[in-house]
């Protein structure tokens, strides 16, 4: 290693003083350090040796080798000291650490008397002490040094002067110097603080960022919201705008957040709140966003959290579960972490938080009640939620299960274990299955292939090629060499060959497995069976509705005591007696639906009633079933709706028409919107650009890019002149949205 000779003029007196470098000129003398048995030394480039070869390493703990101020340090006996270049030991190598800074002194760290820890202190060049070893780690800033502690197993960072005054004190997590004689200092909840250099604290408090633009100009951030101060603390503007940008050092653009007006049903403004963009997520709580990320606020504008990049999982009355770079976090209401971890997983039941986290590639899962108290009194492998009584745990490969108190009620014992099903669960023990009670007791002993709890009456027990079903404490209902499952309110035997059988859901046996289909309409009150072309149908208590003597080609669900049929490709209707009751005359027909059925004759819609009289006359290319009384249809292309005696409530007249609730339907021509009120008998004909019904049966309307709410009766209840309308389901409040604003501020 080649070291460069530097020459400096002092007092019109040439002094030769050696720098080590990694550069070099051609008119530079050079030193080079030089190995001798292991050991380095120091020597011009004429050979003289300036220190011999005896130290363990020449240049500095930090792996340089310039000197500083003609002292180099040198490593003996794992230690460093500080030497002159002509071999004077300036100081003993006591030093763990020793290298230079960048205001000409040396950062030095010895360890304490136990060795556990390394503590810095600042030495000149002469070997002084100029700042004390009691430092975790010390950086310097000018004349003055950030420095750090380790107290309480925690890390804190203060500002010190170069005669070791405290300037900030030791309570924050991290100290920056934003130039200009201006440091930030960020507290435990990444808030930050201003100070001077010489220790004054600005009266700016929780900040979220700070950037200087000029000497005098530093933008800061709040709560999502800019503003800009100058350097002595003083407010230029407070946080409220989402965009600051400087067109000079005396000209700033201002963009505001668009302004939310909280306003009741009266159009009386409660609060206006400054956000991109806000939702209601709870009783008196809103999720809003910023350019930050999102927040919580409550209705008084306090925001209660203060993360970015997160996102809302769940809220109530009294919790608000996050998301945050993946992991899970839990506040209470007033912005606070309750539960100080972060999870990789978490599940809140509104009584109870099922907690996950993950810890040298294994799950540990733990249960907290709504005080904050574990429950669990260990951590387990797997957990789920049984209900209001039993905890599922799995740990060491089997599962038991605990109460809410954390207490064990059935051991860990079991292989495998299903969900309690009215107070019975099934579970593989030694490698068998069996039933057990919530206290543990065996309700069929572990002995079988598979168990399953269907419900309160029956258990099914599979062994071998046999599937049982038996009711607990009564015995055997039935047996089976063919797969048996439940299917709604049913239990269905399907063959090998796929041929169907059907059960009650307490096991009694309806038919044999002998049918090509089973089918189970939405209410399952009724279930229908196909053998070939013929249909029979059952009651919930499995006794027979039609034995199947008429052959149709198709049944549908059974509605107002009819079952449709289709025979000879037409449409009709029979009775629970499977006698026709309306024959099988149609092109096509629907469910009975207020006593009237839709039926298509010569490709048109009408209606007719269970008697078949022809109530609405086929002349319509689409219906709806009759609801409330009404029906809407359309005809060539334009749709209107019409009563039970086939009158026009609402002409022809609209392009589409569509329900959104019992008495509302939406109007629409071309591209502007109106509405039916069934209950008030008004229609408000289409002039809105955009409509929608609200929970509360008022509507929110666009017309001219501004929205506004009206009644059923097309009354004003808020204006028209608003960007957005939300509403408050929670609180019943209606949030109204003015876009922001884009203005210049000249700086005086």
């Amino acid at each position: 290693m080649k070291l460069s000779v530097v020459r400096f003029l002092f007092s019109l007196v040439l002094v030769l003083a050696p720098i080590l470098s990694y550069g070099k000129k051609a008119s530079e003398r050079v030193l080079e350090v030089f190995e001798l048995n292991n050991r380095k030394g120091l020597k011009d480039d004429q050979g003289k040796i300036l220190i011999p070869a005896k130290y363990e390493d020449i240049g500095w703990s930090n792996g340089s080798v310039d000197p500083l101020s003609s002292t180099i340090g040198y490593k003996s006996n794992g230690f460093w000291g500080l030497s002159s270049l002509n071999d004077q030991q300036i100081t003993k190598a006591v030093y763990r650490d020793l290298s230079p800074m960048s205001n000409g002194f040396l950062k030095a760290s010895r360890t304490d008397s136990f060795e556990h820890f390394l503590y810095f202190g600042v030495l000149d060049t002469k070997g002084m002490a100029l700042v004390g070893f009691q430092y975790y780690d010390i950086i310097p800033s000018g004349d003055n040094y950030i420095a750090s502690r380790y107290e309480t197993q925690k890390i804190s960072y203060g500002l010190i002067s170069g005669l070791e005054a405290t300037l900030i004190p030791f309570q924050y997590k991290a100290i920056k110097y934003a130039g200009n004689g201006i440091y930030q200092a960020v507290d435990a909840r990444d808030k930050l603080s201003v100070w001077t250099v010489g220790g004054l604290k600005l009266p700016v408090e929780n900040l979220d960022s700070m950037f200087r633009v000029n000497s005098n100009l530093l933008i800061i951030s709040k709560e999502g919201k800019l503003g800009a101060m100058r350097n002595d603390g003083s407010m230029i503007l407070e946080p409220f705008y989402k965009e600051i940008v400087p067109e000079n050092d005396s000209v700033l653009r201002l963009t505001t957040y668009p302004s939310w007006h909280l306003t009741d049903g009266k159009n009386k403004r409660l609060k206006t709140f400054s956000f991109d963009d806000i939702e209601t997520i709870g009783p008196s709580l809103y999720r809003v966003q910023t350019y930050q990320g999102e927040a919580i606020i409550n209705i008084s504008g306090e925001q209660l959290s203060n993360k970015s990049n997160w996102s809302v999982v769940r809220t109530d009355e009294n919790f608000v579960v996050s998301k945050e770079q993946n992991k899970f976090r839990v506040y209470n209401k007033s912005g606070e972490p309750f539960l100080e971890q972060y999870y990789d997983s978490l599940y809140f039941d509104g009584k109870y938080f099922y907690t996950q986290i993950v810890k040298n590639n294994k799950e540990l899962w733990d249960v907290y009640n709504t005080y904050g108290r574990r429950v669990t009194r260990h951590s387990y492998d797997q957990i789920k939620p049984e209900g209001s009584k039993l905890i599922m745990a799995r740990r060491d490969a089997y599962w038991g299960f605990l109460d809410f108190n954390g207490g064990m009620v059935i051991d860990h014992k079991f292989e495998r274990a299903h969900s309690f099903v009215e107070g019975m669960s099934a579970v593989e023990y030694v490698g068998k299955w069996g039933v057990i009670d919530i206290n543990g007791n065996w309700v069929l002993e572990p002995k079988h292939d598979y168990c399953e709890v269907i419900n309160e009456a029956v258990i099914l027990i599979k062994n071998g090629e046999s599937t049982d079903l038996v009711t607990p404490g009564r015995g055997w209902l039935h047996t089976s060499n063919h797969s048996i499952y439940a299917e709604k309110s049913w239990l269905i035997e399907e063959t090998e060959s796929g041929s169907f059988g059907l059960l009650t859901s307490k096991g009694q046996k309806v038919t044999a497995p002998e049918f090509d289909e089973v089918m189970i309409p939405d209410m399952d009150s009724v279930v229908f069976l196909r053998q070939g072309d013929y249909w029979w149908s059952y009651g919930k208590d499995g006794n027979k509705i039609s034995d199947g003597t008429s052959k149709y080609q198709g049944v549908s669900g059974l509605s107002e005591a009819f079952f449709g049929i289709v025979k000879d490709d037409k449409f009709g209707f029979v009775d629970l007696d499977n006698k026709l009751r309306i024959a099988n005359r149609y092109d096509s027909a629907a469910f009975f639906q207020e006593g009237m059925a839709a039926i298509k004759l010569r490709g048109h819609w009408g209606f007719i009633d269970k008697i078949e009289r022809l109530v609405v006359q086929p002349i319509y290319d689409s219906v709806t079933p009759f609801s409330n009384g009404i029906s809407v249809v359309s005809r060539n292309g334009k749709s209107g709706i019409i009563d039970r005696s086939g009158n026009e409530v609402v002409g022809l007249d609209f392009d589409e028409i569509k329900s959104v609730d019992k008495n509302t339907y939406i109007l629409r021509q071309g591209n502007q919107y109106g509405f039916y009120h069934r209950k008030s008998a008004y229609v408000m004909l289409p002039r809105f650009n955009q409509l929608e019904l609200l929970p509360n049966g008022l509507f929110v309307v666009e017309k001219r890019g501004q929205k506004g709410l009206i009644n059923e009766k097309g009354v004003d209840v808020i204006p028209s002149v608003y960007d957005d309308i939300h509403y408050d389901l929670y609180n019943a409040f209606y949030l109204c949205k003015e876009d922001g604003k884009t203005e210049t501020f000249l700086i005086r």
